[in-house]
């Protein structure tokens, strides 16, 4: 997609994503909101491996301290919300480990 057509997608669009690392040796996790156009960047700061502030990519929804996974109430809060389905990303891998499985096998 176009950087243009994603900045467009900016103003009703947002994907919403759990992330969890370490600051200064502490665990924490936040959902953030990152619009479709500064995506790809985020993708690649988190690649990097490198420091980078949430805050440049999008608004942090939610946090915790202390632990990598958000507690129970907060995941049920972010799908009552937001609708996040906190098991979209295993859903995905699979649905295209099955298709691609399908597209290989002798016809």
């Amino acid at each position: 997609m176009s950087d243009e057509i994603l900045r467009e997608m900016d103003e009703g669009l947002g994907i919403i994503t759990l992330v969890s690392s370490e600051v200064n040796g502490e665990k924490f996790w936040a959902y953030v909101d990152i619009p479709p156009s500064k995506y790809n960047d985020f993708l690649a700061a988190q690649k990097a491996d490198a420091p980078y502030t949430l805050t440049d990519f999008g608004d942090v929804l939610k946090y915790g301290l202390g632990s990598h996974e958000p507690p129970a109430d907060v995941v049920e809060e972010m799908k009552a919300e937001y609708g996040i389905d906190p098991d979209f990303q295993d859903k995905l891998k699979n649905d295209v480990e099955r298709q691609m499985t399908a597209l290989r096998a002798p016809k």
